[in-house]
């Protein structure tokens, strides 16, 4: 009996290694030292937004920016060394940084307002700072907000490094397009609108790479064909799901950034 319970655990080990191992293919790429977040409440999954900058230890920097239509895409820069070594020493781990505590809140009485959170680390250490009722559009306004005393003042040096994330711009820089797209997936039984057949071809819930979350599930398909994706995606109508292996799900995508693990952990330990 102990012998048929060791080797079960061997293979669960082994298929949890294996998980873990198609895991991290998937953000393989430099780690990163800088990134910026805003967190929105009325997004569809909860946790699945991107970055508006992220700057990595090789020197590679990606920011978003907004199209004429607001259409968001990103940008990619690889700066210099000099440049590098300059915005890295200015930003990153700074020693006010590090004095900032895990969280503040602005406006504890108002709900459904963004959040900012920021990610540093040197290699060694890292440090993630969440700032509720702070943002881009808050960032225009916060001066003029007359908040009671009793609410969370933003700290200096948090709306400095914010600031100078999301302010970097180059002209030289070239658009980004990920090595792989998240496409997530959420049960939509009840859809009233006949469902849209999933293209044949395109990852299913049996791919490799697929993981399970709960009774929803993440998808991923090469970055290279988000055009196609998103064309399939604008045909939708609003209350139409989309069928896969048989059953109705809601679909949403985002893109996948190199090392995300690493800041994502950082952030859930702040909830």
């Amino acid at each position: 009996m102990r012998f048929i319970i060791n080797i079960l655990c061997c293979i669960l080990a082994f298929s949890s290694c294996t998980e873990i191992k198609k895991y991290h293919s998937i953000h393989a790429g430099p780690k990163p030292i800088a990134v910026v977040i805003e967190r929105n409440p009325g997004i569809r999954v909860t946790g699945s937004e991107t970055p508006l900058s992220v700057l990595y230890e090789n020197g590679t920097l990606i920011y978003s920016e907004q199209s004429e239509a607001d259409i968001p895409f990103y940008m990619k820069k690889e700066l210099e060394p000099e440049d590098f070594k300059i915005l890295k020493n200015e930003i990153c781990m700074t020693e006010k940084f590090k004095k900032l505590r895990n969280s503040y809140n602005l406006c504890p009485n108002i709900l459904g307002s963004t959040t900012v959170e920021i990610y540093m680390s040197d290699g060694k250490n890292s440090k993630a700072v969440s700032v509720y009722g702070y943002g881009i559009e808050l960032e225009k306004i916060h001066d003029r907000i007359p908040y009671p005393d009793k609410n969370d003042k933003l700290p200096d040096e948090f709306r400095r490094i914010f600031r100078k994330l999301t302010g970097l711009n180059f002209i030289e820089a070239e658009k980004w397009t990920p090595d792989y797209i998240e496409i997530m997936i959420w049960p939509y039984g009840n859809a009233p609108e006949k469902s849209a057949n999933w293209p044949s071809g395109w990852p299913s819930l049996s791919h490799p790479l697929t993981r399970k979350r709960g009774d929803s599930y993440s998808l991923y398909m090469p970055g290279l064909e988000k055009n196609d994706l998103n064309d399939f995606l604008d045909n939708l109508k609003p209350k139409q799901a989309v069928l896969i292996n048989g059953d109705k799900w809601s679909v949403d995508c985002r893109f996948v950034f190199p090392g995300e693990p690493l800041w994502m952990k950082a952030f859930n330990k702040m909830q």
